[in-house]
């Protein structure tokens, strides 16, 4: 975080005197954001919290917040979670894989979907879990044969027993939709 303030500052102070530097300064500010990002997730999966339904869903709102707060996206979520008798609980290991699962899809949204909205849905019914990410974008296009992005989303489906589903929203858009016992 502080590599992140520090280089933040800096490409203040030379905005605008070496184009270089500015940019090697972006470099490094973003480096350490996704460093910063990608420990923040990891010390919160490994936490006993992580394994609720419920606190993971927050937990990817409030990065679906962040990630489209400056851009002209707006971002939806809703949800039924209301764990009254803790059958929100997951297993170990699922709510990593869930967050994983949710930023792929998100982020996909945000680079790629030239969408005007994002939905966040996640729903149970007892046991069967539903979680949905939805654009109003351009629809799906070829999958980047490089690109890790959709392959990764299927193995982490698998991982928690789940079937997902990517496919055309209608009246435009993608939906990538994960289904999955608790």
């Amino acid at each position: 975080a502080a590599i992140v303030a520090h280089s933040s500052a800096l490409k203040l102070k030379s905005l605008g005197k070496d184009p270089d530097f500015f940019s090697l300064l972006h470099f490094v500010e973003e480096n350490a954001k996704q460093i910063y990002d990608g420990t923040r997730d990891f010390i919160w999966s490994i936490d006993v919290k992580s394994n609720n339904l419920k606190e993971v869903t927050f937990y990817v709102k409030d990065f679906g917040e962040r990630l489209f707060a400056h851009s002209d996206i707006s971002f939806f979520v809703t949800h039924n979670l209301v764990d009254t008798k803790g059958i929100l609980n997951l297993s170990d290991g699922y709510g990593r894989h869930l967050l994983l699962f949710c930023k792929e899809a998100l982020t996909n949204a945000f680079k790629h979907s030239g969408a005007k909205n994002v939905w966040l849905k996640v729903f149970h019914d007892n046991r069967d879990m539903y979680v949905s990410i939805e654009d109003d974008g351009k629809g799906l296009t070829q999958a980047n044969p490089r690109g890790n992005g959709l392959r990764n989303m299927k193995r982490r489906a698998i991982k928690i027993g789940g079937q997902i589903h990517i496919g055309p929203r209608k009246p435009m858009g993608t939906i990538v939709e994960l289904t999955f016992q608790l």
